[in-house]
């Protein structure tokens, strides 16, 4: 990449007279320009010329190479095309500038000297790379239009050069359906594309009558291609077009017009002064030019439009809509360079929604009015104290791209609740005797459940709704204390067959949560029922009865209390029943 003082010099050897700027054509070649009017226009591109070398001495190559560019439309020499290409360079607009400098080293070699040629040679070699070669192969002939901008008409001596990236190509010819085709090209590519145009099966006709152009020839554009000269009548497909007319220095600039199939459409342009040459790049490639609310095709524009004050709209998918309103005078040239700044909240960049995995890890305390065991349940019973407990586990969570999300949770959980119930055995009776009972229910053990939810989204805050349904693998233990009493007579009991049972319990467990992310690590709180359906087993327990101690003696009159008969009201009670209780609870987890 040549830079510094070599960068300058390459565009300041060749600053011209108005000699060197004659060089590259002929005062004699009629055919070319008359006689009449080559001093006048080799005066105009001289101007130019100059006005582009003030405003890129300045810094300012984006008005600069309209001005070169304006230069060249009227008299291209090795100057202007040297400086028109210098600037693309500058502004990053690989693809011109590169075609511009093959174009000195072809057809102005005889502007040239040997270390300009040489240094040419040497930035020609550097930017080869990064760019790519384009060829479009069609049995008809036809215009090309890259981007929105008419690059070549085919067959084309030359491929196109363009930047790495995508394209949109559109080859067009009146009478023909217009080809589109995208293609995505990698530096250092030459890439060949073969299209075959099909006659039109759905057509309207567009005429543009000679009085459009009551002395000079006029050239119209469609679509970004040159397709005719005035008159124009030509079929086209039904439809929105954009058309523009050229007469001289007045014309149309861009225009809508909507082509009715079945149906002759007559335009009769209102002629206006035109600008110079205008070139329009805008980034992303997938961006859409707006002129004055007429859509153009494509990412960039190249030609005139009318003198005056205009509005241009750059629009893309995920990017911010960019608005410039600018004024062009007559005859004037102009580069416009746009990028589009990336709008962060829009969806097309969000990543692509993928299946995650979460690991982690979660307590939940549990609060509820009991187990619903038969203690807590008799009939005439004082009723529980309450239930309380803890479960602790570790949980896998797999999100579909549906924000479907099924779960797998192991873990560990223990539940206590106490209750009281007094009774009367034998009421009214000479052996009436006070049972008065104590009832502690421990249930822990691991467990396992399996869930299904929904998780929706807004970044960086998640809310979700799921249902568990597991086994708690319990070890259950009702243990009951107490006493008998008649009177002031009082003795302990026991109960028959008292040991802690295993249980397999059932459970549901619906939740939801509301969770924090920190990157790929999220923190929750969330809050569930644990629900238990279906409660536990009998647990095969036998009789309450009074513990004589060593010196009670059942044959005495009356008998001590000790010696009351056993109750049946602890016999195959349920150690648990059905219950519900609140599960609040934390939560953390990591994303992989």
């Amino acid at each position: 990449m040549i830079r510094g003082a070599g960068a300058i010099w390459l565009v300041g050897a060749l600053f011209c007279s108005t000699t060197a700027l004659a060089q590259a054509r002929d005062p004699s070649d009629s055919e070319t320009a008359p006689a009449s009017t080559l001093p006048e226009r080799e005066a105009q591109a001289k101007a130019l010329f100059e006005q582009g070398n003030r405003l890129r001495a300045a810094g300012d190559c984006e008005r600069a190479a309209g001005y070169f560019e304006a230069s060249r439309a009227l008299l291209p020499t090795a100057p202007n095309t040297l400086n028109a290409a210098y600037c693309y360079y500058e502004l990053g607009q690989l693809d011109e500038a590169l075609t511009l400098y093959e174009e000195l080293l072809t057809d102005h070699a005889e502007g040239l000297d040997a270390t300009t040629r040489s240094k040419l040679e040497r930035r020609i070699a550097a930017i080869v790379p990064k760019v790519a070669r384009l060829s479009i192969h069609t049995p008809q002939s036809a215009s090309l239009v890259i981007d929105g901008r008419s690059r070549a008409e085919l067959p084309a001596g030359r491929p196109i050069v363009l930047l790495p990236g995508k394209h949109e190509i559109r080859v067009i010819k009146t009478g023909f359906k217009q080809a589109v085709r995208e293609v995505e090209l990698r530096a250092g590519e030459r890439h060949a594309l073969s299209i075959e145009l099909r006659p039109l099966t759905h057509r309207g006709v567009l005429r543009i009558p000679t009085s459009a152009a009551p002395s000079d020839e006029g050239i119209v554009w469609l679509d970004g291609a040159k397709v005719g000269t005035l008159p124009f009548e030509a079929a086209l497909a039904p439809g929105a077009h954009w058309i523009a007319v050229e007469v001289g220095d007045r014309g149309t600039g861009p225009q809508r017009i909507v082509v009715v199939e079945g149906q002759v459409s007559l335009l009769e342009p209102a002629l206006r002064p035109l600008s110079g040459a205008v070139r329009i790049h805008a980034a992303p490639p997938d961006a859409r030019l707006a002129l004055d609310g007429i859509p153009l095709q494509g990412s960039s524009f190249a030609g005139r439009i009318t003198a005056g004050q205009h509005l241009l709209q750059v629009s893309a998918q995920g990017y911010a809509t960019q608005r410039l309103e600018f004024f062009i005078e007559r005859g004037q040239a102009r580069v416009v360079t746009l990028e589009l700044k990336v709008d962060p909240t829009h969806p097309r960049w969000r990543a692509a929604e993928t299946s995650r995995l979460t690991v982690g890890v979660h307590a939940h305390a549990l609060l509820g009015s009991g187990l619903g065991s038969g203690p807590e349940t008799c009939t005439g019973c004082s009723g529980p104290n309450g239930a309380t407990g803890v479960w602790l586990g570790g949980r896998i969570d797999y999100r579909l791209p549906s924000h479907i999300q099924a779960s797998a949770i192991l873990g560990y959980g223990r539940l206590t609740t106490e209750s009281s119930r007094s009774f009367v055995q034998d009421a009214q009776t000479a052996d009436e005797a006070t049972f008065d009972l104590h009832d502690e229910t421990t249930v822990s053990g691991p467990w396992l459940a399996l869930g299904l939810g929904y998780t929706f989204e807004v970044s960086p805050w998640e809310f979700s709704g799921a249902l568990h349904a597991g086994v708690l693998f319990a070890n259950v233990d009702l243990q009951t204390t107490g006493s008998v009493s008649r009177g002031d007579d009082q003795a302990r009991v026991a109960v028959e067959g008292a040991d802690p049972q295993r249980a397999a319990l059932a459970f549901v467990y619906p939740e939801l949560e509301v969770a924090y992310q920190f990157g790929d690590f999220r923190v929750g709180l969330g809050v569930g029922l644990l629900i238990s359906p279906i409660g536990g087993p009998k647990n095969g327990r036998g009789e309450v009865a009074p513990v004589p101690d060593g010196n009670t003696s059942c044959s005495q009159t009356p008998a001590p209390v000790a010696c009351a008969r056993s109750s049946s009201a602890t016999r195959d009670e349920r150690s648990v029943g059905r219950f519900v209780l609140v599960s609040p609870g934390l939560s953390l987890g990591w994303r992989f």
